[in-house]
């Protein structure tokens, strides 16, 4: 279907261009308006010589009240909306896979609710830097509190207000989160990291 539609625009655009020096205008017009008017003719048959006939009767009768319709305007805004819809999707989707992943590794990240949870964005900076720098929650929990306290702080810039009350609910999430092998912490992580990539990526589109 993608590429039937695809065949009609560049038809559209190939018949514009042989068409500009005449300074032809095309118009859309309502296929509804277009039965009834035919009705005003008798027992008319159904072709394309017959349609023409009476597209162009209508037409000139002066019944056109609609502006020229700008196709090549049209089409470029068409591809920007829809590309950007499809961005859209695409970051959508990537944020559900990688938190299928971060379940993985760190069960309560993904499960807990905002007022409890360590950090404001799961997707944030700092959330990706706690997710993809310690491999595995037993890190976390082995960490000392001034190391974690100087790691957010770093990586959030300063912009958490309390460091160290998010330090405590990182480390009571990490220690509630069940445990994995140790083998599987090392590709979670890497498929985490990938997610990210991606996300950035979209997002500077």
């Amino acid at each position: 279907m993608t590429g039937f539609y695809g065949i009609h625009i560049a038809n559209y655009l190939s018949a514009s261009e042989k068409l500009a020096p005449f300074s032809t205008k095309v118009y859309c017009l309502n296929p509804n308006e277009m039965k009834q008017y035919k009705k005003s003719f008798n027992s008319l048959d159904k072709n394309d010589g017959i349609d023409s006939f009476v597209i162009a009767d209508f037409a000139r009768g002066g019944r056109i009240h609609t502006e020229p319709w700008r196709g090549a305007q049209y089409l470029a805004l068409q591809r920007l909306t829809r590309h950007r819809l499809h961005i859209t999707e695409c970051i959508a989707r990537e944020k559900t896979y990688m938190l299928n992943n971060i379940f993985l590794k760190f069960s309560q990240f993904a499960m807990l609710d905002k007022d409890v949870h360590p950090f404001s964005d799961k997707y944030g900076a700092t959330a990706q830097a706690v997710l993809t720098d310690y491999l595995s929650t037993k890190d976390i929990v082995d960490a000392s509190v001034d190391e974690l306290i100087a790691f957010i702080s770093s990586k959030s810039r300063g912009r958490i207000a309390d460091p160290e009350q998010t330090t405590y609910l990182l480390q009571k999430a990490a220690q509630d989160s069940y445990r994995l092998n140790q083998c599987l912490y090392e590709p979670l992580t890497v498929s985490i990291g990938c997610s990210f990539n991606c996300i950035s990526a979209f997002e500077k589109t």
